[in-house]
């Protein structure tokens, strides 16, 4: 699993929820980053990608057409983070 956020107290906090239930957790801080996930040998299953990242935001990290198979296959849950995970950890809303 691929967490990517570039909320630094929101990505270790949803990594960390993740890690207690067992699962295989991987961490990007920006959509750079999780574009060059594949090229370190990563092949996460699902992708938990932030829509509202600065700079590469989620939405464009999927949109972009050099972005590795292995991203663009994997289950991705944008909406459902930015609106539901997002808004508890960082106090802001969809």
């Amino acid at each position: 699993m691929l967490v990517v956020d570039d909320n630094d107290d929101t990505r270790e906090a949803l990594c960390m929820l993740l890690r207690l239930e067992r699962f295989d957790v991987s961490a990007a801080p920006s959509g750079v980053d999780a574009l060059e996930i594949p090229e370190a040998g990563l092949r996460p299953c699902v992708v938990l990608l932030d829509i509202r990242m600065r700079g590469i935001d989620g939405w464009e990290v999927t949109a972009r057409p050099q972005s590795h198979a292995e991203l663009q296959s994997a289950p991705r849950s944008s909406a459902w983070y930015s609106a539901i995970a997002h808004a508890p950890l960082t106090g802001g809303g969809a």
